[in-house]
């Protein structure tokens, strides 16, 4: 299940913004799909996909050593949708 959700965010990584994406030198391979920087982030998940596109967010995150908080989770009609975070505090 974590397999198909990581090659799903992959693929929806296309179609991210300008900003920061997972595939920028630096980043995890976890963070596929992620477009933002160090203060927060989108991700958008496929159906049954919330928890990757959360694990995704706090990858993200701790990439700057901050955690990640969800701020916003737009449902979409085919059962995805997007998660907005923000990168707060300390990972510690």
């Amino acid at each position: 299940m974590r397999i198909v959700a990581a090659v799903l965010l992959t693929l929806l990584a296309g179609c991210a913004g300008s900003a920061q994406t997972a595939t920028a030198p630096g980043l995890a391979a976890s963070d596929a799909g992620v477009t933002g920087d160090q203060r927060g982030g989108k991700t958008h998940y496929g159906p049954g996909g919330l928890s990757a596109a959360m694990d995704a967010a706090g990858a993200h995150c701790r990439h700057f050593g901050r955690k990640a908080l969800i701020t916003q989770m737009t449902p979409s009609p085919d059962g995805g949708g997007q998660l907005g975070f923000e990168c707060r505090g300390s990972a510690s």
